[in-house]
Order: structure tokens, then sequence, then C-alpha cells
């Protein structure tokens, strides 16, 4: 979707019919056409752990294609520049569901050994996307009229109608469900397509007692309001180095070139965000990141007509030291999450037991509770 209207954007900024239609907008008006999308980000970032925490996962996508089906339809019949850019800020406002519901989910229903490559792949059609929309634009360019402009903003509801249908067959997250007190819903999940369909899989019992530990010990503690909450960022050792890695990432996330972000970023930048926050931080975790992003990308596309329009191709010169600063940042800083469950990472950052999880404890339990199976059959 991102991509799609960023590519979008650009394709229409180059049609006589829309800057005709619009009154050939320049400098401070073209921002204000870019930066409406990530405006809409910013409104809805408060709202994003009440919906996919308090609602689950699903709601948080189902919210994110109901607001980019309705935005698509105000841009694409769009009668005036303020209607415009409400519409771009609806699209906004959707966008930033997706990425923070999605992310989420594909990492805490996937299976441990595909739990990276299904997370990475989940940006990883953001070039297609850009192609996708950079030919609808180039072939609607000769259109006479506001056809040209409107047919593209049109089909860029179309991902999210087929999204919604799609969420039909998605299941919700089994860690959600835990957090919710529907651990038989949970533990339904892993033995559907974890197992096989077989409740005496092992890795279904040690997944289910993993994740019911952290989330217990999380319950157990008394949050308080909803800004004692983001201060628990900074509460402990682990959780601001977390809140460090975040905040770097924005900038190392947006501004590697394509091939490289193609490659590793698009990917890594919804899995890695899951992956070292514990399921209690994580949708906050994912605001607050979206929060920073949207705020820097509002930053430079209201600033970026301004500064081609001053600096020209030494505009993008601005970019190269944040660039270098981000790769010594990522190779020192970053930890390696190869490897461990979603449970067993929060040891990287808290140490041993952290969170309330045991592993060693878990896998005597799971020991034992396998022997105790073993010697009931050959009774």
């Amino acid at each position: 979707m991102g991509s799609f209207d960023g590519s979008m954007m650009n394709g229409l900024q180059a049609a006589e019919s829309w800057k005709l239609y619009f009154g050939n907008p320049k400098g401070l008006t073209l921002g204000l056409f870019n930066a409406a999308y990530p405006i809409g980000g910013l409104c809805a970032i408060p709202f994003i752990s009440f919906v996919s925490d308090g609602y689950g996962r699903r709601a948080g996508l189902a919210l994110e294609a109901t607001l980019c089906c309705i935005g698509a339809a105000l841009q694409s019949g769009a009668a005036n520049l303020p209607m415009f850019v409400v519409a771009r800020g609806v699209l906004g406002c959707g966008t930033v569901f997706l990425g923070s519901s999605g992310a989420p989910l594909i990492t805490e229903i996937a299976h441990p050994h595909h739990r990276a490559t299904a997370t990475a792949l989940f940006n990883t059609s953001y070039a297609l996307g850009f192609i996708i929309a950079a030919w609808t634009t180039f072939g609607t360019f000769r259109i006479v009229g506001s056809a040209a402009w409107r047919i593209p903003s049109a089909l860029q509801g179309l991902p999210s109608v087929i999204q919604l249908l799609g969420l039909w067959w998605v299941p919700e997250s089994p860690r959600w469900l835990i957090s919710k007190d529907r651990s038989e819903e949970a533990l339904e999940f892993f033995v559907k397509y974890h197992a096989e369909g077989d409740e005496n899989d092992l890795l279904v019992q040690f997944e289910y007692a993993e994740i019911q530990s952290p989330l217990a010990y999380e319950r157990s503690i008394d949050r308080g309001s909803a800004i004692k909450n983001y201060l628990e960022f900074v509460k402990t050792p682990g959780n601001r180095k977390r809140l460090f890695i975040l905040l770097c990432a924005v900038v190392a996330f947006l501004y590697l070139f394509s091939p490289a972000y193609n490659l590793s970023l698009n990917g890594n930048n919804g899995l890695y965000i899951t992956e070292i926050l514990p399921f209690s931080l994580r949708m906050r975790g994912q605001a607050c990141y979206h929060l920073f992003s949207t705020c820097f990308t509002l930053l430079t596309t209201y600033a970026f007509s301004v500064g081609l329009q001053n600096l020209a191709w030494k505009f993008y010169l601005i970019w190269v030291p944040w660039v270098l600063v981000e790769i010594f940042v990522v190779w020192l800083a970053f930890p390696e999450t190869k490897g461990p469950s979603l449970e067993e990472i929060a040891i990287i950052f808290d140490g041993l037991q952290a969170g309330g999880l045991d592993i060693e404890k878990l896998e005597v339990e799971i020991e034992q509770e396998e022997v105790k199976k073993t010697v009931d059959v050959a009774k």
C-alpha cells in the first residue's frame, strides 16, 4: 500500500491533468499534498496499542483496510484540494495500522522455523507495488481529463479490498488469545498449524508453556496509566536498549538504497522490531517506532519540495552521513535474534529468567510429562 501510494503520487505530479485540476501546486502547497499522508499516520499512532492489544491483531488489520478503502474512494472522487488532502490523511492513517499490526501478527502465528522468513516477506512486495503504480500512472498519463489521476487513485484501494476478504481465513495471534485468557483457542491454534493436529506434539507443549509464563508475569505487574505504560521503555536497561534501537532503526530502515533496502531492511523492519519487544510492549513499541518514523517522514516529505527547489541534486547528500552513522550503530549495538523463540529473545536484553521465563524449568517439566505419558501407555 505504501509503495503503491508513493510511486503513484510521483506519477500524478507529472500528469498535466492533475496539475491543472489542482492549480499546478508548487513548493509548500505541493509539500502539503505529500505531507498529508504522514500527518494522517501521526493521528493514528495513539490508537495502535488500543486497537491491536484490546481487540486483536486482526482487528487492527481490518481497520487499516477499511480506512484505506475509504481514503482511496475519497481521493479518486476528490472535487477540490481540501478533499484530496483529507483523503491522503485517511490513507496515511490506515497504512500505520498495516505496519504496526501486520508484522506482529505474522511473527506471532508463524512456526518457529519459519518466523524469520515469513515476517521478512511482509515488506518485500514493496518494489512490486512501486512498479505496478508506476506502470498504472504511465498507462493513464495521456488520458484527457481527471480520469488520468482518478483511476490510479481508485486502484490503490484494491489491495485493501482483497485484504478484507482474506482476513476471514487468517487466525488470530495465539499470544494475544492467551493474554485475553482464551488459552483453549490458542492451544487449538498450535495443534492445528504447528503440529498437524497432534495434541501430544512436544513443540505444542513447549510453545504453549513458554508463552504462558511471560504473559502471566506481565499480567501480575501493575502497569498503571497509559503514560506509565510507555515509561516502561526507560525503566530497565533492557528496555532502554530496545528504545535506542527503535530510534536508530527509523533512519536505517528508511534511507538505505533500494537493492539493500529490499534485500534486507524491508523485511527486517517488521521482523526485528517485533522480535526484540516482549508481548506487553510489542504494540506500544510499534507505536513508538511509527511515531518517530512518521515524524521524520513528515519532516522530509514537507521539506523535500523546498529542498529540491533550492539545492537541486545536492539535497540528496544530506542522507549520506545519516546512513554512515546508522551502519556503525547497527553493527555495534543491535544484537542478533536469529535462533531463539520470541520469548527467549527477552533473555538477550534482560538476562536469565527474563519476564518470569525459565527455559530449563520448562524443559524439565515437559520431559517429566513425556515420561509420565510413556509410563501410562506401558501400564
